[in-house]
C-alpha cells in the first residue's frame, strides 16, 4: 500500500502511502540518480541508478537500516528492473538492446543474457530499445521494445519471441 518514486538527477527515492498523500519518506542510498525501482513482496527495495560509467548499478536498499548495498555494476543502466518468483533479477539494457538476468541467491556474480543480441533490430530474436519488462510467475518475459513499438514475450530459455 505505498507508491515509490525514484527521483532521477537526485540520490532520492521517495515513498507515499496510499492512505496519507501529504506526508512521505525520503530515501537516500549509495545509488547516483535513481532510474528504475521494483519492491519485493518482503518490502525489499532494489534500486536502479545511471550514474557516469562506471557508476550505473542496482543496490539494494537494506530493510530498517539506514543504507543500501551494491549489487552489480552495469556498463549501461537499467532502463527497468524485475525480480521473479525464483529471486532473478532481470535488467532492461536500452542502450545495449538486451534484457540480463542475474540471479540473487548465493553463488557466482554473473548475469545472462535473455533477450536481444546486442544490434539493434526487428527480427524475433532481436530488441530496439527496450525498456519496461514484466516477468510473470511461469517466467515468461514481456518487454516494451520502444524501438519497435512493439510488446515482445519470451517464453522461458527462448530467444525468439511473439509480439504481442
Amino acid at each position: 500500500n505505498k507508491v515509490y518514486v525514484p527521483r532521477t538527477g537526485t540520490d532520492y527515492v521517495y515513498v507515499w502511502d496510499v492512505n496519507d498523500s501529504s506526508s512521505y519518506q525520503r530515501f537516500k542510498g549509495n545509488w547516483s540518480s535513481p532510474y528504475s525501482l521494483f519492491v519485493t513482496a518482503q518490502n525489499d527495495l532494489y534500486v536502479s541508478s545511471m550514474g557516469a560509467n562506471p557508476n550505473s548499478r542496482v543496490d539494494k536498499w537494506i530493510t530498517n537500516t539506514n543504507g543500501s548495498t551494491s549489487l552489480f555494476n552495469t556498463c549501461q543502466g537499467c532502463y527497468d528492473i524485475f525480480i521473479d518468483v525464483t529471486n532473478q533479477l532481470y535488467c532492461s539494457m536500452r542502450n545495449s538492446h538486451q534484457v540480463i538476468r542475474k540471479s540473487l541467491n548465493p553463488g557466482p556474480n554473473t548475469y545472462t543474457i535473455v533477450a536481444g543480441t546486442g544490434e539493434p533490430g526487428s527480427a524475433p530474436y532481436q530488441l530496439n530499445m527496450p525498456m519496461g519488462i514484466f516477468v510473470d510467475t511461469d517466467l515468461t518475459l514481456y518487454v516494451a521494445d520502444c524501438g519497435n513499438n512493439r510488446v515482445q514475450v519470451f517464453a522461458f530459455g527462448k530467444s525468439n519471441a511473439t509480439t504481442v
